[in-house]
């Protein structure tokens, strides 16, 4: 489990675990999801995809996944950017250079420089209020 992560941790986990052994999908529904209550995560945390988008960023930076599982996280991540990106463009709220931090993260990876950075940037509140 990654600490970090204030929510969204079970994401993370499948990510990692479809990305390693091959999953099974059930016909029967095993689950009563709902929503909407005062405790939910997402009414704390603003922007959920945030976190998506900083697994998904781990994950490429692990060097576990083939090419074809490296072109659809990749695929996934772009959507996902794209929505957070567009989401604060309509706030005015957007700085062109998160476009060039993403570009440096996925040429450097996670832990350089520009992974800390980009941590900061998704994983701390105060970005997001």
């Amino acid at each position: 489990m990654d600490e970090i992560l204030p929510a969204c941790e079970d994401y993370d986990l499948w990510l990692r675990l479809t990305s390693q052994t091959t999953v099974a999908l059930l016909d029967e529904f095993l689950l009563v999801r709902y929503g909407g209550h005062k405790d939910q995560l997402s009414f704390q945390y603003p922007a959920m995809d945030r976190f998506r988008i900083y697994s998904i960023l781990k994950l490429l930076s692990s060097h576990l996944l083939n090419q074809a599982q490296r072109r659809l996280a990749e695929q996934k991540l772009f959507i996902k950017w794209e929505v957070l990106r567009q989401g604060r463009v309509k706030r005015n709220n957007w700085k062109e250079e998160l476009d060039f931090l993403l570009d440096s993260v996925m040429i450097e990876g996670l832990d350089s420089y520009f992974g800390i950075q980009m941590q900061k940037f998704l994983l701390e509140n105060q970005n997001w209020i």
